[in-house]
């Protein structure tokens, strides 16, 4: 952390970051505390489905805390940048899988996908782009 003065790169990576990490806590905390029975257009669940679903939303908050983690510091944690983007990328591919095999989801878990690759590749710029100055 220290007195480092961000170039414009890392700040926009430090707002990306916090962004994702405002993001998780929203969504991972909502998953939490509400079950599978968030997900729109879900009416009844079966209770390992739910028991999972909310297992995995801790992880998802994980994930915030780390990304705000480097957030801190991101000139200086840079170097987890690469694999913190990678989630939502590998998440937004994982999401046309089940399209494919299993059909489409409501609009806004479309949208999810889109969303999740600008800000894997958005990741990943600023980090290389900041590296370079």
């Amino acid at each position: 952390m220290g007195d480092r003065r961000l170039n414009g790169w890392d700040q926009g990576l430090r707002a990306t970051l916090a962004l994702m990490f405002l993001i998780t806590l929203a969504t991972g905390g909502s998953a939490v505390v509400q079950g599978a029975l968030m997900v729109p257009g879900s009416e009844a669940v079966e209770a390992s489905i739910d028991n999972e679903f909310r297992f995995l939303a801790t992880s998802w908050l994980g994930y915030g805390l780390f990304c705000m983690w480097v957030a801190l510091d991101p000139a200086g944690r840079r170097g987890f940048v690469p694999s913190l983007a990678l989630v939502p990328i590998v998440g937004a591919v994982a999401r046309g899988v089940s399209i494919f095999q299993v059909g489409a989801p409501t609009p806004e878990y479309v949208a999810a996908i889109w969303i999740e690759l600008v800000f894997g590749v958005a990741m990943l710029g600023l980090a290389w782009m900041g590296r370079r100055e």
